[in-house]
């Protein structure tokens, strides 16, 4: 498997913390059964109560990983190998799991011209197969790469990713569809899926209004609506950032600054 650079992972948001437990609700049905004699009246009531089972909520496995990257003129064994090759070495993992985010730090598309960058990743549309089969079900393109070939190629990289049957968050046609979730049913829970680049090459890569783009994850007000808004529908939010340092190894408390390459 390739992984390079840094990117978070985060479930930030719980809204059903406990497995809810069997309800039971009464329903009444009143009945009135009259006998008449020459002396009494008498009126018999009986109540009827129906058991209602809620499933209880199963267990989640949910796996996310860093960087990705499928370009073949980078990680020159998919030549010989295939890009299968980039999941051997996690033996399955992701396909035994419940749900599997990759920040997929590549352009997927074949369309498009490079751009003036110091490193530029293309993950052709072939590579993009190897994806479902290997148990991963989000990609986030909210990154510095899935750019690197222009704003037509990374519009047409949605449709790729959806294509090869996954889904794609961080990156939309404008903000509102750059922030919007991807939206799962699992085990009885609603899980939303969100990304967010973080690695900004510059102020254009970002979606606006009527610009395509990357979901900007720098813009601390920008996210925290992006998540409100997918905790209105879910169960369990989680987040994909694209951050941090340009080859670092450890953690840092703030990982917006660094090389944008």
């Amino acid at each position: 498997m390739f992984f390079a650079g840094s990117a978070v992972f985060l479930l930030i948001n719980v809204g059903a913390a406990e497995v809810p437990q069997d309800t039971v609700s009464a329903a009444m049905d009143s009945t009135t059964t009259s006998s008449t004699s020459t002396s009494s009246t008498s009126t018999t009531s009986t109540t009827t109560t129906t058991t209602s089972t809620i499933p209880p909520k199963g267990t989640l496995v949910i796996h996310g990983t860093g960087d990705v990257n499928l370009d073949p003129t980078y990680i020159p064994a998919f030549a010989s190998n295939g890009y299968d090759y980039a999941w051997e070495a996690v033996h399955g993992v992701f396909a035994d799991d419940d749900l599997t985010v990759i920040n997929l730090e590549c352009a997927p598309s074949d369309i498009g011209e490079p751009k003036s960058k110091e490193f530029v990743f293309r993950c052709p549309t072939e590579s993009l197969d190897s994806l479902e089969p290997a148990g991963i079900e989000v990609v986030n393109l909210g990154n510095n790469h899935s750019g690197d070939y222009g704003k037509e190629a990374l519009v047409d990289g949605l449709a790729q990713v959806t294509e090869a049957g996954v889904a794609s968050v961080g990156v939309g046609a404008n903000a509102d569809e750059a922030g919007a979730p991807a939206v799962f049913d699992i085990e009885g829970w609603t899980v939303a899926v969100v990304g967010f680049g973080g690695v900004v090459p510059n102020q254009p890569w970002v979606a606006s209004a009527d610009r395509p783009g990357m979901r900007d994850g720098d813009d601390v007000t920008s996210m925290v609506s992006a998540v409100e808004a997918a905790d209105e529908i879910a169960d369990i939010v989680v987040v994909s950032i694209h951050w941090g340092v340009e080859l670092d190894t450890e953690p840092l408390l703030r990982m917006s600054s660094g090389p944008r390459r």
